[in-house]
């Protein structure tokens, strides 16, 4: 048994060095435990005296003068019929003896049957081995625990110096495997070292590697125009004793010429150690490129985008190397969902574009030579969704009060749902304004505000400030979202008889709610000055203020009256068939002709009440029964045999 409780068997038999493990023995004496005088296990028969471990009950210890493996602590017996301690009246017991095998065992080969012996205290009776016929858990000892673990590291071979270089990243099965680039030499060719030298089996001495075997496999190892359909790969051997380092020659170009696109070869290493056990598979690609592709000029290091209003956004980045670009033969390029959309100068290091609303933009930036028509292998590259509106727009806003004098003018308004909005700019103009006027304008510090006021004192150069005759003024609201995308919601316009410095604009509010007349949809009624959804009943009192179809909702279900079936019934609401019986109560809400349930098995139980009921009834006709009968009896006996059926004398 392992020493977490599990138990071996016959499909998992392998014991490990170092680990600990418990030799259980499970025996019977009709004469008790302490009949008993010692168990002996010989882990390994095949070996006189190898592999040998003995349990004195009589003092209760375990001894061994095997150096393969050490014992640890004392044994634990127990009575096998109820788990409890052993007593001296036990006739069944359990040995559990803890060990622990050791490194460099020898002369254990494959699978091993173990022998079990034990001896009681009668001088006449000899050890007694374990019947064959017994269960025993054949057993085999490894050292290896582990699976090997493999490593690659890449390398440019000596005959061909600065043909390699970092390309980045490959995802493949959730993991970011290394990329390299690798530079074809001008007779067509390019050999890369591979070395497996770091892979290791952990199971292995100290000093070791443990790994016995290399199994090199190269995978889409075709040119960039003419890609193959052997997805089989080619697999290279080698053994432990033939090195831990590989070469291979690349001679396809796997790099599209215009740098844009590439299809790298996978390298795949397993390793196996001593005891046939396979690492998991590692990997690299490689990209196989020409002599101008790697021509050393700069790459893109940091690249960002930043959205602005009406659907613009602005692209920036950074050079690895600025001192290396070569504004006469290099440029900037930047291709927009793989349309090449921008080429210019490298000396810049932003550049804007306009998209469309809400689409999303995958965006690539390189630095090309033109020299070549090529890109250097350091880029760049984004997502992004063009923001062009304020979406979603802020539902149910209107204004609740307005109110304008010499000072200034003050708004404040209510709001549904804020949607998109970051936050509010109020502007006041001169009636015919265009409404992106930047005049007077304020802004809310956030999407949370419910007023804003203009101060003239603080624009006192400002046209609509200086008019010294009656004008219209109107006052817009705008919806402002994160990216300064400007939205109208709301407006409200005061009279011609507005003159600066003098008049006053106030509105009169009849029921003093707070709300003046000229907004409150309700101005001779205090408790209401809205209604949302138009339909006659202030936003206060209706029940469904943004539905124009509803206001009430006399049961308290959720559905209003106007469209509930049942309005005065808070457990149903629809009723399918027409058949007057709800849907929730109907066994066939689509068919009017069956409008119950049929009873369920709860249901099928008698009520205790009807039990009664019945009960009580049986027992008055029993009653009645009776007292008949008594009557019947004191009846004269007929005079005609006639009537006298069976002769009795009775009816």
């Amino acid at each position: 048994m392992r020493d977490d409780g599990t138990m071996l068997d016959e499909f998992d038999k392998t014991m490990y060095a170092s680990e600990t493990y418990h030799l259980i023995v499970e025996g019977r004496d009709v004469n008790g435990w302490l009949d008993i005088d010692y168990i002996k296990l010989d882990m390994n028969p095949w070996i006189t005296d190898d592999m040998v471990i003995f349990y004195h009950q009589q003092n209760d210890s375990v001894y061994s003068s095997s150096s393969h493996f050490n014992t640890i602590g004392q044994a634990t017996v127990t009575d096998l019929s109820d788990g409890s301690n052993i007593s001296h009246n036990s006739t069944e017991f359990r040995v559990s003896i803890p060990i622990v095998l050791k490194y460099g065992i020898t002369t254990l080969q494959g699978v091993v049957n173990p022998e079990v012996y034990a001896k009681d205290f009668d001088p006449e009776n000899d050890e007694a081995r374990l019947s064959s016929s017994r269960y025993k858990q054949n057993w085999k000892y490894s050292e290896d625990r582990f699976d090997p673990i493999a490593r690659i590291d890449v390398s440019e071979h000596p005959l061909y110096p600065n043909s390699m270089g970092e390309h980045g990243t490959k995802t493949s099965g959730g993991i970011d495997w290394p990329v390299y680039s690798a530079r074809r030499s001008s007779s067509g060719e390019v050999e890369v070292k591979f070395d497996a030298c770091g892979s290791n089996d952990p199971d292995a001495n100290e000093g070791e590697s443990g790994i016995t075997q290399y199994t090199w496999k190269v995978f889409q190892d075709y040119p960039w125009n003419n890609p193959s359909n052997d997805f089989d790969g080619h697999t290279y051997e080698r053994t432990a004793a033939m090195g831990c380092d590989w070469v291979y020659t690349f001679y396809n170009q796997t790099a599209d010429p215009s740098g844009f696109a590439d299809n790298p070869i996978r390298i795949e290493l397993t390793v196996e150690d001593s005891e046939g056990r396979t690492s998991e598979r590692t990997k690299v690609y490689i990209v196989v490129t020409t002599d101008e592709l790697l021509r050393p000029f700069s790459g893109i290091s940091y690249c960002q985008a930043t959205l602005r209003k009406d659907a613009w956004f602005d692209v920036s980045w950074n050079y690895d190397n600025a001192s290396m670009l070569d504004p006469e033969s290099e440029v900037i390029a930047i291709s927009l969902d793989s349309t090449l959309v921008e080429l210019e100068s490298p000396n810049r290091t932003v550049t804007s574009f306009r998209g469309e609303h809400g689409r999303q933009y995958s965006i690539l930036i390189q630095i090309r030579n033109l020299e070549y028509n090529l890109s250097a292998l350091n880029e760049c590259s984004l997502q992004l969704i063009a923001d062009g509106e304020v979406d979603p727009a802020p539902t149910g806003l209107g204004f609740t009060s307005t109110s304008a004098n010499e000072s200034g003018i003050e708004m404040r308004w209510v709001v549904g749902e804020q949607g998109d909005t970051l936050r509010w700019k109020m502007c006041a103009m001169q009636q015919g304004e265009v409404y992106n006027y930047s005049g007077i304008c304020v802004e809310t510090d956030d999407a949370f505000s419910r007023s804003a006021s203009i101060l003239f004192n603080e624009h006192e150069s400002d046209p609509l400030v200086l008019q010294n005759e009656s004008v219209s003024i109107q006052v817009v609201l705008f919806s402002v979202d994160m990216v300064g995308n400007e939205l109208l919601v709301a407006s409200h316009s005061f009279g011609d008889e507005f003159v600066n410095g003098s008049g006053d604009l106030s509105t009169q509010d009849t029921d003093e709610d707070g709300a003046t007349d000229d907004v409150d949809a309700f101005p001779s009624n205090p408790n209401e000055w809205s209604d949302f959804d138009g339909d006659g009943v202030g936003d206060n009192s209706d029940e469904f203020p943004t539905d124009e179809n509803e206001y009430v909702d006399s049961d308290g279900d959720g559905v209003g009256d106007n469209s509930d079936a049942f309005p005065l019934d808070g457990t149903e609401t629809v009723d399918s068939d027409g058949d007057g019986v709800g849907d929730n109560s109907d066994a066939a809400p689509h068919d009017p002709n069956i409008q119950q349930f049929e009873a369920t098995e709860d249901e099928r139980k008698l009520d205790p009440v009807l039990v009664l009921a019945a009960a009580v009834a049986f027992l008055g006709l029993a009653i009645l029964g009776f007292a008949i009968a008594t009557l019947r009896r004191r009846t004269p006996p007929s005079q005609s045999g006639n009537d006298n059926f069976g002769g009795d004398g009775w009816d």
